[in-house]
């Protein structure tokens, strides 16, 4: 019996030694990536670092988690694939009371999983993500809501393209109407396609206006905003938007193939709708046609032809800018844009010309010079960028 004693002794001592290795181990190695991710080195050599260190810890966590949020991040979507997959098995059960920063990364994985689930048009699988990213969320800190907005907007989109509307409406709803805030993270275009669908048309236009105020430059929203209005014959707000994508997309043509406003107009619209937009909007067309260099003389009546928003009064500016009349207060309005022209380089363009127009022999020039060191930082290889450098 003594000797059985012991031995359970021995055994339990050993197994207390082993525990306490294991676990100064793990310390050690979680000090390591911290120590990683404070370090000083690039993104391609923090990247490298993080991809030895993860080969060599098979099962951390985090350093899985990060390298899948990078991919992610950089669109790399099967390398992110990978490295969540490989992050997966190390999820343990979560402790409400304890756990909120665990709980943090586990909603983060599981929503980007959904989010690739999504992309392979795998819906099923992108739905059990989604729930177990909530459940997570529901035990993790999350105090701005931006993790539960995201789930919730994604999970109404994978509904809305199974076309299953009522459970798409129903998360739409809840994160619009629970994050409103939070409107420029999303890209909601399929939200106001299912108002329209349902005849809420009034509910649509506002939220086609909340898109153009948080979310106006991402891909084709202002596009997609114009054939909004186009479609409900509001032809003084379609035609200015239209303006914005004609420039967005002219960015990468070569100027000697570069169309002007108006042929641009007929290959997204046809001959038929610019016609009639000819006939009911004849000054604001003008007037578009006229920024995009298709005409050499102006004289249509623009003070009347543009309707109060940012888009317009960008416009506006430009012209005053292009006929080398723009006034002081009037350039302080084109400045007052810059929340809403942040990532758009023919403003930045705009606002350099304007400063050159009053401040050509003044010392309050140099003042603006960062506008069209920003136009460059913007993409120096287009077409908007190349004439930033000349005027630098």
């Amino acid at each position: 019996m003594k000797k059985i004693i012991y031995l359970l002794l021995t055994v339990f001592s050993l197994s207390v030694v082993s525990c306490s290795t294991a676990s100064k181990k793990t310390e050690r190695v979680q000090e390591e990536f911290v120590s990683l991710l404070k370090s000083d080195l690039s993104s391609a050599e923090l990247i490298k670092a993080l991809t030895e260190f993860e080969t060599n810890n098979v099962n951390h966590f985090e350093s899985k988690l990060v390298l899948g949020e990078y991919y992610f991040s950089t669109q790399n979507y099967l390398a992110s694939w990978q490295y969540l997959q490989k992050a997966l098995p190390l999820v343990q059960k979560l402790n409400t009371r304890k756990d909120k920063d665990k709980a943090d990364d586990y909603a983060l994985l599981y929503r980007m999983l959904g989010t690739l689930c999504y992309l392979t048009n795998d819906f099923n699988q992108a739905l059990e993500y989604c729930k177990k990213s909530l459940d997570a969320i529901t035990k993790g800190s999350d105090p701005a809501g931006l993790s539960r907005g995201q789930v919730l907007y994604l999970t109404g989109h994978i509904f809305f393209e199974n076309q299953n509307y009522e459970d798409a409406r129903k998360y739409f709803d809840m994160a619009f109407t629970e994050f409103s805030d939070l409107a420029k993270f999303f890209d909601y275009t399929a939200y106001i396609e299912l108002l329209v669908k349902n005849g809420e048309e009034e509910k649509a236009a506002s939220h086609v206006e909340t898109l153009l105020e948080k979310n106006w430059w991402a891909l084709g929203a202002a596009g997609y905003a114009g054939n909004f209005y186009l479609n409900n014959n509001d032809y003084g707000k379609a035609l200015p938007l239209y303006f914005i994508q004609y420039e967005t997309d002219m960015a990468y043509v070569q100027s000697e193939n570069l169309p002007s406003f108006t042929e641009y107009l007929r290959t997204i619209m046809g001959e038929s709708s610019v016609s009639e937009i000819k006939t009911k909007e004849h000054d604001l067309l003008n007037l578009l046609s006229f920024l995009s260099g298709s005409e050499k003389e102006f004289q249509g009546n623009w003070e009347n032809c543009l309707r109060n928003s940012f888009v317009n009064d960008y416009c506006l500016g430009r012209y005053m800018v292009e006929v080398g009349t723009i006034s002081s207060v009037q350039f302080e309005q084109l400045i007052n844009l810059e929340k809403y022209f942040l990532n758009y380089q023919p403003y930045y363009l705009s606002l350099w010309k304007a400063s050159k127009t009053l401040f050509s022999k003044d010392d309050r020039l140099a003042d603006f010079i960062p506008a069209l060191k920003k136009a460059i930082l913007l993409g120096s290889d287009n077409l908007y960028g190349q004439e930033a450098l000349r005027e630098l």
